[in-house]
């Protein structure tokens, strides 16, 4: 994945292997092309979303939170006045992952 531009669209479309490396690229900051996911899937595997969430450009910037709704799927909702990012998805890797994004990215 290049550091190309991304539409929201896009971004929720996403799932997987290919949001954990778009994660990666434009939140953590790794270098497009050199992206090697050996065991590190913020996607689907919640210790590393936490990683998403401490990470300096999260946690100084629009600080998310995450939770469960009674119709069993999670939140994750930046708080960033005037752009909502919030996300609904089936896990909590998943919709802090996109929240990370579209955050970041400013969409």
């Amino acid at each position: 994945m290049n550091k190309q531009e991304l539409t929201r669209e896009q971004v929720l479309g996403m799932s997987g292997q290919e949001l954990s490396i778009a994660v990666a690229v434009h939140v953590i900051g790794f270098e497009p092309g050199m992206v090697i996911m050996d065991e590190w899937y913020p996607a689907e595997d919640i210790a590393a979303a936490w990683e998403v969430l401490q990470h300096p450009i999260v946690m100084d910037g629009p600080q998310i939170g995450v939770y469960p709704t009674s119709f069993g799927v999670w939140v994750a909702r930046p708080f960033m006045p005037g752009n909502d990012c919030t996300v609904q998805a089936k896990t909590a890797p998943e919709a802090i992952c996109k929240a990370s994004l579209l955050a970041v990215l400013g969409l």
